[in-house]
């Protein structure tokens, strides 16, 4: 593009190049202006000034060959210039092939070859017949044996070739320069395309990192806040442990301890990484709702800036860049320090160390530090703007978990990592044995309490387990009870409508013997046989309305019923709140989510819910465009959804959609039928399950209904 800009002409292959660009950008900027402006407002946008350059496409490969020769066809004057070029080349190769065949002059040739030398065909001539052939010499072979000579023949033939060859440069360069100047006339224009096309680029290239990495969306704040949740370092692949990291809000700085290869390192870039990556537009690798300020600046000390040229010490190093960086701070920056205070005496050390997180403190900056000094970890607990954080060392299989514990310090567990590298016994006996009478009290109080951590945290675990469980059977059980309910209203009303059935058709026989009494015998006939119909058509209506035992049981308990009580309607299977009653009619008005609904007391019973009050408000939206989708909903919505056989996008983006009928539609909960196969497309839903806005929670289904194959999946209300 400078080259354009200053007028100048490119070399062949940059043409090319330039317009394979140009015809590239054509296409996306096409591609992008037939998008949604609606959908795709950004990309809409760039796609509008993204301009088309087909006539600069169509310049070039009208003058150059894909292979980057300029054609014949570039112009007139240029295919005229070839075609004689073409004619001459084959005068001289005739005159010449003719002299070279010639008896009388083979004799004289090294070869019988025309060749050429200095874009002048010659012949090869033996050095002591130099004069045998008249001619100008234009070479001589390395050996001196043979010399290149252009016979007077075709002196005069290869002149006017040599003039073409030159007017057919000085053509192209013509040619060239004015497809430059066209060139330069939409120079601006191109510029614009590629700075947009970049835009695209970047952003794309944003998207698919996004993708790679599972990335979410961070919350930005200005307060120096950093709240990260299952947090992943963005270059680890594989089995990764993610992080929680919290700073910047009730506390300034972060003082994380704990083993050698215990994750320590990693956090602290984590964190940096993050925010980096958030103030650069990109998503981060953590749980959705993570927040991370804007810095001005994010410095860091970490690794070992020992250096002979410079003659510095690992402590040296740390502290020369410790030094710039508390110079150079400001209170809205993050500093991520690595180890600090080691390299020295250990207490002077530890006590260098104090003081610069006092100057940190003060400076009202955030600050995430790793240290094993037991002097930080105890000023951490006693001042206010510093936590403690360790990472989890276990003690049985003597590895780190790489998990990361708020609010309590950790030991080093030295001796325990250096057992498990390999150190002979015999040292590590004698470590012990020396360790003893030292200051070991915090550590051993330290290693309890993280055991007790541990121990909470799997009991925790374990109750959550068979509370999950416990759910599960409740479920099933409240969902077998409501099917056997729904079961025997059907039976009932299948029974009423047969017994009346049965009433119609004795009344219509009843009357045809009524009326041939009448004809046939007296008005006393016909009464009695009125009035044994009117018997059997009450008994039997009194037999279809009759009441099961469970709806006699509940319209005794009637009497409890009041106003403003949580109630649950069995023919609905839901609960809902008692506006009105009707004790005359036997009834209630009940408003049951979205509804309002007349219920005879027998359909109703106490919920184990919380009794609303009575002068809490009843209606606050017009509900009714509401209340007619949810019932489409509940007509159209199955309650169970089969992503068998689809990729782990095609699932999701059909479970997503479903979820979101299945919360109008009022589900309690949905089956989710994945398949068992290797456990890939399972394991990604639930972990997109657990983020959805939607849901409740997610549990296995039970080995009868599907075991690991299914999930059911239990909303929101």
């Amino acid at each position: 593009m400078n080259q354009l800009d200053l007028g100048r002409t490119l070399d062949y292959s940059d043409y090319l190049e330039l317009r394979d660009c140009l015809q590239a950008m054509t296409r996306l900027g096409r591609f992008f202006r037939q998008l949604s402006s609606e959908e795709y407002s950004f990309f809409s946008k760039l796609g509008a000034e993204i301009g088309d350059f087909d006539n600069l496409v169509a310049a070039i490969t009208k003058i150059f060959a894909d292979s980057g020769e300029v054609k014949d066809s570039a112009s007139s004057q240029l295919r005229t210039i070839r075609n004689q070029i073409k004619i001459n080349q084959q005068r001289v190769r005739d005159k010449l092939a003719t002299l070279i065949s010639s008896a009388e002059y083979q004799k004289y040739l090294q070869e019988s070859v025309v060749t050429i030398r200095g874009d002048r065909f010659v012949i090869p001539v033996k050095s002591e017949n130099k004069g045998s052939i008249p001619g100008i010499v234009h070479d001589r072979s390395a050996s001196g044996a043979t010399l290149f000579i252009e016979p007077m023949v075709v002196v005069e033939i290869n002149n006017t070739l040599r003039e073409l060859q030159i007017a057919e440069t000085q053509e192209i360069q013509r040619i060239l320069r004015e497809l430059t100047q066209v060139l330069t006339a939409n120079l601006e224009e191109v510029r614009l395309a590629l700075d947009r096309v970049a835009q695209a680029d970047l952003f794309l290239a944003k998207g698919r990192l996004s993708q790679d990495l599972r990335g979410t969306e961070p919350l930005l704040n200005t307060e120096g806040k950093i709240f990260l949740t299952k947090a992943r370092h963005p270059l680890l692949t594989g089995k990764v442990v993610p992080v929680d990291i919290q700073v910047g809000d009730s506390y300034r700085v972060l003082v994380i301890t704990g083993p050698n290869t215990g994750g320590k390192t990693v956090t602290l870039k984590t964190a940096g990484l993050l925010t980096l990556m958030a103030q650069a537009g990109l998503h981060i690798p953590a749980d959705a709702g993570g927040e991370v300020a804007v810095f001005t600046g994010v410095y860091c000390d970490i690794g070992d800036e020992q250096s002979i040229e410079q003659n510095l010490s690992t402590f040296s190093g740390h502290i020369s860049n410790i030094s710039g960086i508390l110079q150079e701070m400001d209170n809205n920056a993050l500093v991520l320090l690595d180890e600090l205070g080691a390299g020295t005496d250990p207490q002077e050390g530890a006590a260098l160390a104090v003081a610069i997180l006092d100057y940190l403190v003060d400076k009202r900056c955030t600050a995430v530090v790793t240290t094993h000094y037991s002097e930080l970890k105890t000023y951490a607990y006693i001042h206010p703007q510093i936590e403690n954080a360790s990472m989890e060392f276990d003690l049985v299989s003597l590895a780190p978990t790489y998990r990361i514990i708020l609010g309590l310090p950790g030991k080093s567990n030295a001796l325990e990592l250096a057992t498990r590298l390999g150190l002979p016994e015999k040292v590590i006996k004698r470590a012990r044995e020396a360790r003893v009478g030292l200051r070991t009290e915090l550590d051993e109080v330290l290693g309890e309490i993280g055991e007790e951590l541990k121990l909470t945290r799997r009991a925790r675990q374990e109750a959550e387990e068979e509370s999950r469980a416990a759910n599960q059977l409740k479920n099933k059980y409240y969902t077998l009870a409501e099917e056997i309910e729904e079961q025997r209203t059907e039976l009932m009303a299948a029974a009423r409508r047969e017994a009346q059935a049965f009433v119609d058709q004795a009344r219509s026989q009843l009357e045809a013997a009524i009326k041939q009494a009448r004809e046939d015998a007296t008005d006393q006939g016909a009464k009695e046989g009125r009035t044994m119909l009117e018997e059997v058509a009450q008994r039997l209506k009194q037999i279809g309305s009759e009441a099961t035992p469970q709806e006699k049981q509940r319209e005794e308990l009637a009497v409890i019923l009041e106003v403003g009580m949580v109630v649950y309607i069995h023919s609905l299977r839901a609960e809902g709140v008692i506006l009105e009653l009707n004790q005359t009619k036997k009834e209630a008005l009940v408003q049951s989510g979205l509804l309002k609904v007349t219920v005879p007391f027998k359909d109703l019973s106490p919920s184990q819910s919380r009794a609303k009050k009575r002068n809490e408000p009843k209606v606050r939206r017009n509900f009714d465009n509401a209340t007619q989708v949810i019932k489409t909903k509940r007509l159209t919505v199955p309650s169970e959804i089969s992503v068998r056989g689809m990729t782990v996008e095609e699932a999701w983006d059909v479970l997503d959609k479903f979820l979101d009928d299945a919360v109008l539609a009022g589900y309690d909960s949905i089956r989710l039928i994945h398949g068992k196969g290797q456990g890939i497309l399972r394991t990604v839903l639930r972990q997109r399950l657990a983020e959805h806005s939607a849901v409740k929670e997610y549990a296995e289904a039970a080995l009868n209904q599907g075991g690991s194959g299914v999930t059911i999946v239990y909303l929101k209300q």
